[in-house]
């Protein structure tokens, strides 16, 4: 979740499509594993999930370029990339491990997954392969909201939880596609509990 979070922290939020093969290189004075993450901007960026941070920073080349992307289907994003070891440019974003967690404790709380399905179902729009991305923890008096990038249906859509309930909408629209309460996500992860014990 580290990894997706510090893609959704860019300056222009990416989503995190693929994960490759991870590498110690040499990051702020000291080896870390990094990961070359593909996102939807068609870039590859290294991220690095440390105990007090994500990261996010710029992939290069070997000779110091950002890398010009086939964007043919590959078995892995390693087989875009080549053998080569990558450099690290410059750091692009970074989440803190506190802000991660909480939004780990949030997503249970607020039954995300469920809540997400629940939203998809009642926009219409097809479940399978949809895949939620956090993008935003906002502290409010009374329970702080989460904001998650979500791709479903071929759309990129975003999905609000609160205490009080969620809300699916398209970027940049006032008015939710669909809408939840409390309750209504509680029940609906209920019955999607009942349903998988038998």
């Amino acid at each position: 979740m580290g990894i997706g979070f510090a893609c959704a922290g860019l300056p222009q939020p990416e989503v995190k499509l693929g994960i490759g093969e991870g590498r110690m290189l040499d990051i702020d004075g000291e080896k870390q594993m990094a990961f070359p993450v593909m996102t939807n901007a068609g870039r590859v960026l290294l991220c690095v999930v440390t105990p007090t941070h994500a990261a996010a920073y710029q992939y290069l080349a070997a000779d110091g370029s950002e890398p010009q992307l086939d964007l043919r289907p590959v078995d892995s994003i390693d087989e875009l990339l080549g053998e080569d070891a990558p450099r690290v440019g410059l750091k692009l974003s970074q989440v803190d491990a506190v802000s991660i967690t909480t939004v780990i404790k949030l997503a249970e709380v607020y039954r995300a997954p469920a809540a997400l399905d629940l939203l998809l179902r009642r926009a219409g729009i097809d479940t399978a392969g949809a895949s939620a991305l956090p993008a935003m923890l906002v502290p409010r008096e009374g329970g702080s909201v989460v904001s998650w990038t979500v791709t479903a249906g071929g759309r990129a859509l975003l999905l609000l939880s609160a205490p009080n309930g969620s809300m699916l909408l398209t970027s940049g629209a006032e008015d939710p596609l669909a809408d939840a309460s409390r309750l209504e996500i509680e029940e609906h992860f209920a019955r999607a509990e009942s349903d998988s014990a038998n």
